[in-house]
């Protein structure tokens, strides 16, 4: 997972948008470096701290932490509202991409 100071958003990518302070976070932060080894290069994923970035979370309507995003190349944006398990979230991301074929699933 690539960790951004400041998000500057190109191309398709899985954002999680997350906050330092945040117990939820943390805890899902395993289950993302998970989705992260699993998509590889093919599907990027953006680890976005919201203290860093409060213009783009403002941008993105972000209401709660951790929030996952899909973001397609056009800038179109599909919040996750599955359980937070990594398989999940990597099935969710090939779904939503396209891009993952048989590849990416374990």
């Amino acid at each position: 997972m690539v960790t951004v100071k400041k998000y500057k958003p190109t191309g398709a990518a899985v954002l999680f948008v997350k906050a330092d302070w945040c117990p939820h976070c943390q805890a899902a932060k395993p289950e993302l470096d998970l989705t992260a080894s699993v998509l590889g290069s093919v599907l990027p994923v953006y680890e976005v701290d919201s203290e860093r970035n409060k213009q783009v979370v403002k941008e993105l309507g972000v209401d709660g932490y951790p929030t996952i995003f899909y973001r397609t190349k056009t800038g179109k944006l599909t919040r996750y509202t599955g359980e937070r398990s990594g398989q999940n979230i990597v099935d969710w991301a090939c779904a939503q991409s396209g891009l993952c074929g048989k590849k990416g699933r374990k």
